[in-house]
């Protein structure tokens, strides 16, 4: 009766330490799923950004032209304060914009060195250099926020300024 005993609890233990197992193997089943779909998840948002940043670019680069076009005619004329004054809030915003086309250009660069210096030493796998590129675009989100809270505002302050200036132009001319 003894060796049934002891036969039973050793098949109990072992029902139960498959249970444990089965249970642990299902948590890190879990686990590579949700981290599968933040990968996914990631690449949407790394995508996002990047149409985002490109639609963004056009828009500013068409704005800069249009306010240096309208600009220069005027600042040849006439050294008035405020056109001055937009002069600088636009050399702001694009020493902003430009500063950060270069940092994400050299980042750019660099990153792109480092993936075909893993890819050649087959250090890294497509999905790892996917997932550190989709990574590192998340984190260039949070500057591209940054430069769009300088670039944006300072634009718009030096558009203003020249739209006062040509409404109160067109206003003495009429009058």
């Amino acid at each position: 009766m003894t060796t049934q005993n002891s036969f039973n609890k050793e098949i109990s233990k072992q029902v139960n330490n498959l249970g444990k197992t089965a249970s642990k193997h299902s948590q890190v089943m879990r686990n590579l799923q949700e981290d599968k779909m933040r990968g996914e998840y990631k690449e949407v948002i790394a995508y996002s950004y990047t149409k985002a940043s490109s639609y963004s670019n056009l828009i500013v680069i068409a704005g800069y032209i249009g306010f240096f076009n309208i600009w220069s005619p005027l600042i040849e004329k006439s050294k008035e304060w405020y056109l001055l004054l937009s002069g600088i809030f636009i050399l702001i915003s694009l020493i902003a914009f430009v500063g950060y086309e270069i940092y994400k250009s050299i980042s750019g660069t660099l990153k792109l060195n480092k993936f075909m210096d893993n890819i050649n030493n087959r250090e890294l796998s497509l999905n790892e250099v996917k997932r550190i590129q989709s990574d590192g675009e998340i984190s260039e989100l949070k500057i591209w926020k940054f430069q769009i809270l300088i670039t944006v505002p300072t634009g718009a302050i030096a558009a203003i300024i020249l739209l006062i200036v040509y409404i109160i132009n067109f206003i003495e001319k009429v009058s």
